[in-house]
């Protein structure tokens, strides 16, 4: 699930990329990369519930893409057969006040600035322009245990006057967490807007995976490992160079639901 906790005036050419593996602890985590082309008339904030094993406040590893803008472009050089998304505009959320206590951990991650709020109790610790009515995470219950990434736009050229409310794509955010989803891939792709949990939405995403016991979830499969196609040392670890990905696009109205990729038994 994706939320934006100001007014959205575009959003469109989705694309997310999953991948498991073991982290520094030891624990099943998964690599999540997430983009998209967004506009907007007021600063806003994108919040990604995540499936979290552990909500101590350093669980989740924040990756800068900055250096690796072109991650995606990348990755979609790897497929023989090219992609072209529909780009649909969908508004967003507002945000309520919380009460305040100490503050959460901010960090600078390339265009973003980034927090991991461990539980839904946290956020009143973040700036209340992240706050959501407590009448929407009602509507949400199945998020309630969950760990939240929380994305901030910094203040840059695109963000003044002339070019509020343009659609641009901004560069990837990327991040590790240890997931509680240990055999299955997790795409957030559930959308919240305008306080409303419609059953049914516009999709426009594509997106990709490594992991082969996941290759009939894909429409296909590259011919080549990943370091054919990919910069794999400006990735940060989160693609492997010696495994094929996989790509499946979901564009028109679907269940407006997450998609979670299991094993097969």
């Amino acid at each position: 699930m994706s939320i934006f906790t100001g007014r959205i005036t575009h959003l469109g050419g989705t694309k997310i990329f999953a991948r498991l593996d073991m982290n520094e602890a030891g624990e099943v985590a998964q690599y999540l990369v997430y983009s998209m082309s967004v506009g907007t008339d007021s600063e806003t904030a994108m919040i990604i519930p995540l499936p979290v094993s552990s909500q101590s406040e350093d669980a989740l590893d924040f990756i800068p893409l900055n250096g690796y803008t072109e991650f995606f472009d990348h990755m979609e050089k790897g497929f023989p057969s090219p992609l072209a998304g529909l780009d649909k505009g969908i508004a967003s959320i507002a945000s309520d006040p919380g009460s305040p206590r100490n503050k959460l951990a901010v960090q600078a991650v390339g265009d973003f600035i980034a927090s991991f709020v461990p539980t839904l109790g946290d956020f009143d610790r973040l700036d209340t322009r992240f706050h959501l009515p407590a009448s929407t995470w009602d509507k949400l219950s199945q998020y309630r245990d969950w760990g939240y990434a929380v994305f901030q736009l910094k203040e840059s050229a695109v963000g003044k006057a002339s070019a509020k409310g343009f659609a641009r794509r901004i560069h990837p955010m990327a991040f590790q967490f240890p997931t509680d989803m240990d055999e299955s891939l997790y795409f957030p792709t559930l959308l919240v807007h305008d306080g409303q949990v419609n059953d049914t939405r516009e999709f426009d995403h594509t997106l990709y995976f490594q992991g082969e016991e996941y290759h009939d979830f894909a429409d296909e499969i590259t011919p080549n490992n990943a370091d054919a196609f990919m910069k794999i040392e400006k990735a940060g670890g989160i693609v492997h160079p010696d495994t094929v990905c996989g790509r499946r696009s979901i564009v028109g109205m679907f269940a407006n639901e997450d998609t979670c990729v299991s094993r097969p038994e």
